[in-house]
């Protein structure tokens, strides 16, 4: 289990608006619900903490594996040495190709919702619980 001391557990964002930030903002984004699945299943928080740290590093050496980031151990920083990561021109391009897709995404299921709003919904038939259920047809 990872100690949340440990040399290598994420270290602190870099600055704002820096585009190195990403890991910082992913880890923010995912590790409250992966933190708080890992509670339910685990007995102690302690243990729940240490699995989404190790979860998250784990990640991020497959990150590196693929080379969209590298690492490095910094002594610079406060406390003990960390191991921190940096995003290289090519986990840019990914994050640049991800973050485009999402927005196609964002645009696609816009555009249904606003052509949904505008119909009323007429054009949907009404689902009774038993079908969606049982799979079947009313």
């Amino acid at each position: 289990m990872l100690d949340r001391r440990d040399p290598e557990t994420p270290s602190a964002p870099p600055g704002r608006g820096s585009p190195d930030a990403v890991c910082h903002v992913w880890y923010e984004a995912y590790g409250g619900p992966l933190y708080s699945y890992f509670r339910f299943q685990l007995p102690s928080p302690d243990q729940a903490e240490d699995l989404t740290a190790e979860v998250f590093l784990r990640a991020l050496r497959a990150f590196e594996d693929e080379g969209l980031v590298v690492s490095e151990w910094r002594a610079d920083l406060p406390g003990p040495a960390k191991r921190t990561y940096t995003l290289t021109d090519q986990g840019r391009a990914a994050l640049a190709a991800w973050l485009e897709s999402l927005e196609g995404l964002r645009h696609n299921l816009t555009t249904f919702l606003d052509q949904a709003q505008r119909r009323g919904g007429d054009d949907v038939r009404e689902a009774r619980p038993q079908d969606v259920l049982a799979g079947s047809e009313p």
